[in-house]
């Protein structure tokens, strides 16, 4: 089962689906509908207890036993080495507590433009074209390059609190690459819709 977020922050369901379109679909990119990446910002914002109650609520609620299963959260090394640039040593502990506590998927390079081909040549490197098609959308270059470990790893969704760089273009994200970017209060409303679901008989 899939889920859309719409505009408003409504809950739509959009089918089921394997491969997903866009660019990920035309590169055989199999995208796991379970999996959530979460932003620097997030991690952030739970340590330092700076979230808006709403979305900090809604993600207690995410990492609970209860809704975990609906969901699992990865991050990346690159958030890693966000939170060691941390200059107080306590903030930089509580930050590192709650990276810890993640699964991590594995941290990719930034892709060259060509690639060796199946005959010895050079060869147009397709994960080339999906960091320039990201970078036209998203303008700065960090955002764009944790989105792309989560596009590259197949999560349904990237949970920010970014409304500046990232959220106020999830609607171009999500039509390019088929991974929607919301809220933890979003996020929380598709499990609840999937575990309602699941108790339905």
């Amino acid at each position: 089962m899939s889920w859309k977020i719409t505009p408003k922050g409504t809950v739509q369901k959009t089918g089921s689906t394997s491969l997903l379109g866009g660019l990920r679909k035309q590169m055989h990119k199999v995208v796991n509908d379970k999996l959530a990446y979460l932003d620097t910002c997030v991690i952030s914002g739970l340590a330092k207890n700076v979230l808006e109650d709403s979305e900090s609520g809604a993600m207690v609620a995410l990492l609970s036993d209860y809704e975990s299963k609906s969901f699992r959260f990865v991050t990346s090394s690159k958030v890693l080495d966000e939170l060691n640039q941390i200059p107080n040593k306590k903030d930089r502990t509580s930050h590192l507590t709650i990276y810890h506590l993640l699964s991590k998927v594995r941290a990719l390079p930034d892709p060259s433009i060509t690639r060796m081909g199946l005959d010895g040549g050079i060869a147009r490197n397709p994960d080339r074209e999906v960091w320039s098609s990201l970078r036209a959308i998203v303008p700065d270059e960090n955002d764009a390059n944790h989105l792309y470990q989560a596009i590259q790893n197949g999560a349904r969704f990237f949970v920010t609190v970014d409304f500046a760089t990232i959220l106020r273009y999830k609607s171009e994200i999500d039509n390019k690459f088929n991974i929607i970017a919301c809220r933890p209060s979003e996020l929380f409303q598709v499990a609840r819709q999937d575990n309602i679901n699941e108790r339905a008989p």
